[in-house]
């Protein structure tokens, strides 16, 4: 499967101002996955797919995964702003009022 990956600038102090996450990209038949991290410090806290997959991933539709993460510690935050490296395309980070970051990606139809 392809795997897409989601990439920030490095931890650097007291604030996190680098995150890498991986998920698998939607295949027709294939079971719905969520988004992983090997950033130590931080969490992937939900990971959801629109239009909405129960189960398995159908033919014919373009997903989005929309993927929240959040520090594991109030100790060491995010940085305010940032940029994420998210499948070629970099993007603007902004940390909402809990702290988190969420970051969205749409894939290409499934055959």
């Amino acid at each position: 499967m392809l795997a897409v990956f989601l990439l920030a600038g490095c931890v650097s102090g007291a604030t996190i101002s680098s995150i890498t996450l991986s998920l698998d990209a939607p295949a027709t038949g294939e079971k719905v996955t969520s988004a992983t991290t090997s950033t130590s410090g931080v969490k992937v806290t939900t990971t959801t797919w629109d239009p909405v997959a129960s189960g398995t991933f159908d033919a014919e539709k373009a997903y989005t995964a929309t993927i929240t993460v959040e520090p594991t510690s109030t100790n060491t935050p995010f940085a305010s702003s940032g940029t994420i490296k998210l499948n070629g395309n970099t993007k603007n980070w902004n940390v909402n009022s809990e702290g988190k970051i969420t970051v969205s990606h749409t894939f290409s139809k499934t055959a």
